[in-house]
């Protein structure tokens, strides 16, 4: 009886053990894969980055953002690299509203970026072309193949300084345009601000003739009077085009037009 007691107590000792040396196995191998993988990281993060990859850009060149990053990713180890600092300096590129920069496993370093989309061209105080955005952002001017029948908004400078309420009322009315009424605004060549009146003009492209817009209120109601206006009137006897004097929208359900005769 003593015997088989003993024997029962060797085999539970022999478990032990052997789930003791299974635990220490299981633990050296861990501490080796942590070990090598703390290795491996800081390998990874003194290497320099393999490759640049860029999207999201139409307007400004990939040479464009190369220049920006270059200084801060030659020869730099990407341990060093200031990923938050890189996405600053893209996004103080007149055209760039939004960059995100990240390095990935295989050491390619990415940039995802969003553009400032000029909808309409702004003349200065010295009468040099600028674009602006939907959010009025001002952007130099450059040639681009997308922007050359841009509307223009006219008389947005004071003293050199854009009036940025100004160019805001302008681009509503033209985002409500471009979105809504498509074919009248291909026929808008620009928009002019009175500063003096606090008023818009819309000036047409093939006719001498000013849409008298007024404040930048009720846009979708005096858009639609004119619409309705421009299709039904207009179009349909395209030979008094050319007498119009003026066109006033300034009133509610009202259309007011005067003639060159009259």
């Amino acid at each position: 009886m003593k015997e088989k007691a003993n024997l029962i107590i060797n085999k539970l000792e022999n478990k032990k053990a052997s789930k003791s040396k299974t635990v220490f196995l299981f633990i050296g191998i861990l501490v080796v894969f942590i070990i090598l993988s703390i290795l491996s990281s800081n390998w990874f993060n003194s290497q320099a980055i393999k490759s640049i990859k860029i999207n999201g850009n139409i307007i400004v060149s990939n040479g464009e953002i190369y220049d920006i990053i270059n200084d801060e990713t030659i020869d730099v180890a990407i341990d060093d690299i200031d990923l938050y600092g890189i996405k600053k300096k893209i996004e103080m590129h007149p055209y760039i509203s939004i960059a995100k920069v990240w390095i990935n496993s295989k050491g390619v370093l990415s940039v995802e970026i969003k553009e400032n989309i000029p909808i309409a061209i702004i003349i200065d105080s010295d009468n040099n072309l600028k674009f602006v955005d939907d959010k009025a952002n001002v952007m130099p001017y450059r040639f681009y193949k997308g922007f050359t029948n841009l509307p223009i908004i006219n008389n947005v400078f004071i003293k050199g300084i854009v009036n940025k309420p100004a160019v805001k009322g302008a681009i509503l009315i033209l985002t409500e345009l471009m979105t809504d009424y498509k074919n009248l605004s291909n026929s808008i060549s620009e928009i002019r601000y009175s500063e003096h009146r606090k008023m818009y003009e819309l000036l047409l492209t093939d006719i001498d003739c000013p849409i008298f817009f007024g404040r930048a209120d009720n846009i979708s109601d005096k858009l639609a009077n004119l619409y309705v206006f421009w299709k039904n009137k207009l179009v349909m006897a395209s030979s008094d085009i050319s007498e119009l004097r003026y066109i006033d929208v300034r009133w509610k359900d009202v259309v007011i037009v005067r003639y060159k005769n009259i």
